[in-house]
């Protein structure tokens, strides 16, 4: 059984070849490097994102994280919103339905003070720095 299978050829394309000469046709493809790379490359890749991470930052404000949360979940782009606590940094999770720029509606609101690309590489998904602002101070 283990003989015949090795002795099988495979399809690659339209032709028969062996699957040798399959792996060195994909493996050529792979590094084919004469395509030509342009914006739909990186915009198909951003709509596969389905997760968006948020490290609040301290000064933590537990009312002005709360007001952007109910922002969110508010959003037709976004599935779902979970607050994670954490003792340093809280982190929320925002699941996506389709692409949404979450800096954008996260900068309109009066309690952020401000939001940034995360550089924490041990992040397992696209992640932004958020810091907020009192209530107080912004005339909740």
């Amino acid at each position: 059984m283990v003989e015949s299978l090795e002795n099988m050829d495979y399809k690659s394309h339209s032709t028969m070849t062996t699957g040798e000469d399959a792996n060195d046709e994909i493996i050529s493809e792979l590094f084919s490097f004469d395509k030509k790379i342009d914006d739909t490359d990186f915009k198909n890749e951003l709509d596969i994102i389905t997760e968006i991470g948020l490290e609040i930052v301290p000064p933590i404000n537990i009312d002005s994280i709360m007001l952007a949360i109910k922002h969110l979940e508010a959003l037709p782009e976004v599935k779902k919103v979970e607050l994670i606590s954490r003792v340093d940094k809280p982190l929320v999770i925002v699941s996506l339905a389709r692409p949404v720029d979450i800096k954008h509606e996260l900068e309109s609101l009066p309690c952020i003070q401000n939001i940034e690309a995360s550089n924490d590489l041990e992040q397992d998904r696209p992640t932004f720095a958020v810091k907020t602002q009192s209530l107080d101070k912004v005339g909740f």
